[in-house]
């Protein structure tokens, strides 16, 4: 887990990220992040499926309990060595009660995290 400033990245959800830009920029920034919006849409997927998972205080394990697949899957889809399928996405989406159009959104300045 990251720590920045005493805050592990899982907190910024509960803290609400808007409410922590300092914070979270400097997360994004040691992480590697840049603001290309041209980074490939699986990547863009398997990061929105992360944070999702950070917000909800899943882990890997959580998650693939819930989708019935086992932790590596999802650890591969994590890690972005194996991207989701459409049909993943929206499992997944289904499970976070989201439309599958917020896991295929791009974020605003960011690109994913890369490992």
């Amino acid at each position: 887990m990251v720590r920045i400033d005493s805050i592990t990245i899982s907190h910024f959800a509960t803290l609400g990220v808007s409410c922590h830009r300092q914070a979270w920029l400097r997360y994004a920034t040691l992480c590697g992040m840049s603001t290309h919006e041209d980074a490939p849409l699986s990547r863009v997927v398997a990061a929105n499926v992360r944070a999702e998972c950070a917000r909800r205080g899943w882990r890997q394990e959580d998650l693939a309990t819930r989708l019935g697949v086992s932790r590596l899957t999802v650890g591969d889809r994590h890690r972005e060595r194996t991207p989701w399928t459409l049909d993943e996405t929206q499992k997944v989406a289904n499970l976070f009660g989201v439309e599958i159009g917020d896991l295929l959104a791009r974020p605003k300045g960011f690109e994913p995290l890369t490992f």
